[in-house]
């Protein structure tokens, strides 16, 4: 059965997106934190749960325009960067990657494809 356990953020205008990531896992062993990112207010939040210390939730950054849902979320195995693609309001799709190591900024990749027909 499910329980609910924690509550952050507000005006949440879709579904979260949600992967396990390789930071702070120091070996295959440990958890890493958890990535999410949820479309509010027609940008994308991204949170941050730290598992291997405080098990706090954090906001990093807000970013992205025009945004109606982030659709999916993942960690690529290209320098462990995040990736996602979100659901325009023009029903259009746009991919944006967060580097890792250093300035860890979220960067809006190409407009592709269509929801609609």
């Amino acid at each position: 059965m499910w329980k609910a356990a924690e509550t952050f953020g507000s005006n949440i205008d879709s579904p979260p997106v949600m992967v396990e990531g390789q930071y702070g896992a120091s070996d295959e062993t440990k958890q890493g934190n958890y990535e999410l990112c949820v479309a509010v207010n027609g940008a994308i939040q991204h949170w941050w749960r730290d598992n291997g210390g405080t098990g706090k939730w954090s906001m990093s950054t807000t970013f992205g325009s025009n945004i109606d849902q982030v659709l999916g979320l993942i960690e690529g195995s290209f320098g462990f960067d995040l990736e996602l693609v979100a659901l325009l309001k023009d029903g259009s799709l746009q991919h944006y990657w967060r580097e890792s190591g250093g300035a860890e900024a979220w960067h809006a990749g190409p407009i592709f494809g269509s929801t609609t027909k």
